[in-house]
């Protein structure tokens, strides 16, 4: 486990791409609650250091 050969480019596409489906599809469902923050912030981390 954690032994992929992904790259941090394809990582950080993986999480835009099961973000979508988080945001459209199960958020709906939670009614008030929402979806954890800490997984905004590491999507928006790993965005940061690709653009640097």
């Amino acid at each position: 486990m954690g032994q992929g050969g992904g790259s941090a480019a394809e990582l950080a596409e993986g999480l835009r791409t099961t973000g979508y489906f988080l945001e459209h599809r199960v958020a709906p469902a939670l009614g008030d609650r929402r979806l954890p923050e800490a997984r905004r912030r590491l999507a928006e981390a790993l965005a940061r250091a690709l653009r640097d």
